[in-house]
């Protein structure tokens, strides 16, 4: 929570530095809203850090084993981080789209680069998306 305080108090309005705490959250938004909000925020938002992650490896953006490395520390705070089986991936793309980072009519995510780096603002194909959410 500190680094959360130092965040928004150096960006308060979300102009820039602001951005990177929305990692895990583009896709965790979109399943706590699929699951009907029988998954709350903070396990949404693992299960998207974890796919967001894996968005980043397929992209080239991240080394390949990012998104175990997350899963495993959220593992240990017994978060889940991977969607349920009754959980549409369908469903889960089009809530994306109603995603407040949408710009220009893109969907844009804050990817995991590294532990301790976030690169917000990416576009990510809806191939690449597809793909990601399937094994998801």
């Amino acid at each position: 929570m500190a680094v959360k305080v130092r965040v928004v108090q150096q960006d308060p309005y979300e102009g820039g530095l602001r951005a990177v705490l929305n990692a895990g959250h583009t896709i965790g938004h979109a399943v706590e809203k699929a699951s009907r909000y029988r998954l709350r925020h903070g396990e949404a938002v693992a299960i998207g850090l974890v796919a967001e992650a894996r968005l980043a490896e397929r992209l080239g953006l991240a080394e390949t084993g990012l998104a175990e490395t997350i899963a495993a520390c959220l593992q240990r705070w017994e978060l889940p981080t991977r969607l349920p089986a009754d959980i549409a991936r369908a469903e889960v793309r089009h809530r994306m789209q109603f995603d407040k980072k949408k710009r220009a009519g893109e969907v844009r995510f804050a990817l995991p680069l590294r532990i301790g780096e976030v690169r917000p603002g990416v576009v990510v194909p809806a191939d690449v998306l597809a793909e990601v959410l399937a094994a998801a």
